[in-house]
């Protein structure tokens, strides 16, 4: 190679050494035309935060909302790029903006607060999230916090009144205030709550509208505030309470979300591997709890945001397993921390594998047709692949993965991991030439 190419070509010492400036820099300028188109867009922005459940909450109120407006949807991605680019390309007929607004470090929620000035501000819940950047509950707080603090005049802000840190929120606005709840009495109150014989989510929610029943093919009933903050905001905007609930008997899950997917002839598994909290654990596990199936077995990989030493985390995560599973799988470089007795590890009760290929092989092995089988981890494990390889050909067993996409949005999992640079290449040169193709097309049919 030249010294120019070693300069500055793509892993040039030169394009290293200044990436973080270049990053920086774009990111400015994007921020800054976004910020100039939302004084001019018309649209008005509802944007969720919360420790969990913004992503299942911004996919039902985008659902809700699209039955009678133009609504465009940001979920999943939230970060200050992401919302930044939802800005950018709202068009004049968009007449809502749907935002997840995500906390990653100090100060992320309160740019993206600054930038979009939403109409409608909403709390899922709180608790301790990026562990490392934000060390407290109360730090937490006082950054989601900075959303309902920017809601616009005339706006309203939707909190959790079962959660006393989001409830607290309502202190850090003038505007309106629109409570939901199941435990404390709320606005919008769940006032029944349970599961359907398959396992998804049944409720009622009371509110100055009356009583509503919900079906839905959410999975588990740790759904409810995403469902009753959905409710809420799109009844406060007009939508009719009947409506809400045929909208809402159609809506799966999300991708990786305590999703159910079976496997023709085989095990049926619950793919939840966005995120895995500590404190979360034991209400996702009672997901497979009421399900009839001739053995369940839960697959654990890595846990996030837990205090103390792993030791004591994965040993209580194994116990919280074991109460509703007949087997429990430890994946991953921590599959030792288990703590398990020398009489479960014997009797195959627990079982420790080191790679998420050697986990696929023995799952492989052992799969009984109708069985159950909880995938639980982060996201940056992509246990997902674990349920992709029983009816795709998967070959990317890179552990520890850093793409934030899941492997379904990805879509490279049937390829090696070292191919993926090359195939992403391939596939942007072929929707470059598509383009350039079709361009060609539209040029030659126009009239002289």
């Amino acid at each position: 190679m030249s010294i120019v190419g070693k300069l500055l070509g793509k892993t040039g010492s030169l394009r290293s050494l200044t990436r973080p400036f270049r990053k920086k820099a774009r990111h400015l300028v994007r921020f800054r035309l976004a910020r100039m188109k939302r004084a001019r867009i018309g649209a008005e922005i509802v944007a969720i935060t919360g420790s969990s459940g913004k992503s299942t909450a911004t996919r039902l109120i985008s659902r809700f909302l699209q039955t009678r407006f133009a609504t465009r949807e940001q979920a999943y991605q939230n970060t200050i790029s992401a919302c930044t680019q939802a800005i950018l390309d709202a068009t004049p007929t968009d007449e809502y903006l749907v935002i997840e607004t995500g906390a990653s470090v100090p100060g992320s929620v309160v740019e993206m607060a600054g930038l979009m000035k939403p109409k409608v501000a909403v709390v899922t819940m709180v608790n301790v999230e990026h562990r490392s950047a934000f060390k407290t509950i109360e730090n937490v707080t006082k950054e989601k916090g900075a959303l309902v603090e920017a809601v616009a005049e005339g706006g309203f802000a939707v909190l959790n009144a079962d959660d006393e840190n989001a409830i607290a929120m309502a202190e850090r606005t003038k505007q309106r205030i629109v409570t939901f709840g199941h435990v404390n009495d709320a606005d919008y109150r769940v006032v029944e709550l349970g599961l359907g014989d398959s396992g998804t989510m049944e409720l009622a929610i009371r509110s100055a509208h009356g009583t509503h029943r919900l079906s839905t093919k959410l999975m588990g009933i740790h759904f409810w505030p995403s469902v009753a903050a959905a409710f809420a905001v799109a009844v406060e905007n007009g939508i009719a309470p009947e409506t809400i609930a045929e909208t809402l008997k159609d809506i799966e899950t999300g991708y990786n979300r305590c999703q159910p997917y079976e496997i023709e002839n085989g095990p049926t598994f619950i793919i939840d591997t966005v995120k895995a909290p500590l404190a979360t654990l034991p209400k996702a596990f009672e997901v497979i709890r009421p399900l009839r199936a001739p053995r369940k077995r839960i697959v654990l990989g890595m846990l996030a945001d837990h205090p103390g030493d792993s030791n004591t985390a994965y040993k209580k995560a194994y116990r919280w397993a074991a109460e509703v599973a007949d087997q429990v799988i430890f994946v991953g470089e921590h599959a030792h921390r288990h703590k398990a007795s020398a009489e479960e590890i014997a009797n195959g009760r627990i079982v420790e594998m080191t790679t998420t290929e050697q986990a696929y092989a023995f799952l492989r092995d052992t799969a009984l047709p109708g069985e159950i089988i909880f995938l639980k981890s982060a996201g940056v494990a992509h246990l997902e692949r674990l349920a992709l390889g029983f009816d795709h050909d998967v070959r990317c067993w890179k552990e520890r993965c850093r793409v934030p996409e899941t492997c379904q949005a990805c879509g490279l999992y049937e390829y090696p991991y070292e191919r993926h640079p090359q195939v992403r290449r391939q596939k942007k040169l072929a929707r470059w030439g598509m383009r350039k193709a079709a361009t060609s097309r539209e040029s030659k049919s126009r009239p002289e």
